[in-house]
């Protein structure tokens, strides 16, 4: 039983948070925990069992919330909702927020049992799948493969032919998908009589400027992040770039701009993968190099060290 059942204390949000704080949040979190990315320690080390009881306290965390914002209209977990009589007896159904600590014991509870029975710990794209699809015929079976897929094939809906083996058989297979079906494509195949149920699971390679979300089953959204050095916080910085769609995106940021590192600076609707999602842009700082210090003429220099003693001191007027 995890230690917090409040999903808001779980994501150190308040209860005034909107959903798409707590989506940002989820998926920050589900990125650093998630098992794929400490699949290369030992299962039953500390450290691993640490990550998956994070990222399974997350998600039940993100899918409780979540069906608190559906008002009880979704599918799956909807039937655990509860209803609250406030102060004058009526009754505020669905209002997020309004759960007390006993009603997210319980839910909590059920999550965690459900999710328990369903493998937590496979990935969220067949986790919260409504059924499983059983195979048909004894005579089809099924294979599944992972592919290597870069953003600009996806978004320029390339066709790739690929060669595929079977385990124990040295005789290759061809197969041609659509790259815009990412993240998965599935088709039958004919081979020495038997026919293959092949799905291959598109995994997207690393890209300069974006990460593509690959937490949320079905989702385009795409993720960048800007460098910026306190230098630039302090002096502002506009940004310009190609979108992979072709679009030019330009960015302002201003001086002393305020806000944390991590921030979500802005959202572009419509510039997900294939026009599809939303595209987020965070901020992230950093001090200047030594090497990126001397080479700052000493005008820049006296600048910056002024700006971050105002800064230090909570100069209003800084």
């Amino acid at each position: 039983m995890s230690t917090e059942t409040d999903p808001y204390i779980v994501f150190g949000l308040p209860k005034t948070a909107s959903f798409e704080q707590i989506r940002m949040k989820y998926k920050q979190l589900a990125k650093q925990h998630h098992p794929d990315k400490w699949s290369k320690l030992d299962s039953h080390s500390e450290e691993f069992r640490y990550h998956e009881e994070e990222f399974k306290k997350i998600t039940v965390a993100y899918h409780l919330l979540e069906q608190e914002y559906s008002q009880g209209s979704g599918s799956g977990f909807a039937g655990f909702r509860f209803s609250n009589k406030n102060a004058n007896g009526t009754t505020d159904a669905g209002v997020p927020g309004n759960r007390t600590k006993e009603e997210w014991n319980t839910i909590w509870k059920k999550m965690e049992d459900l999710l328990t029975k369903k493998n937590i710990l496979g990935h969220l794209s067949t986790l919260f799948k409504a059924a499983v699809e059983e195979v048909r015929s004894s005579s089809v079976t099924q294979h599944h493969f992972t592919v290597p897929i870069t953003l600009e094939e996806i978004q320029n809906h390339k066709k790739k032919k690929i060669r595929l083996f079977l385990k124990d058989d040295s005789e290759p297979f061809y197969v041609t998908f659509p790259c815009d079906n990412y993240p998965t494509y599935e088709t039958a195949v004919v081979k020495n009589g038997s026919v293959l149920q092949v799905i291959l699971h598109m995994k997207a390679l690393p890209h300069e400027l974006y990460e593509v979300d690959e937490i949320i089953d079905g989702e385009l959204d795409l993720f960048h992040v800007i460098h910026l050095t306190l230098y630039d916080y302090f002096q502002g910085k506009t940004l310009e770039w190609k979108h992979i769609d072709g679009r030019n995106i330009e960015v302002d940021i201003p001086p002393l701009c305020g806000k944390p590192q991590g921030h979500l600076w802005e959202k572009k609707e419509g510039y997900g993968l294939l026009g599809k999602g939303a595209l987020y842009i965070t901020l992230e700082w950093e001090m200047p190099s030594q090497n990126a210090w001397v080479h700052l003429k000493q005008m820049d220099q006296e600048n910056f060290l002024g700006a971050l003693n105002k800064l230090f001191k909570n100069d209003p007027g800084s």
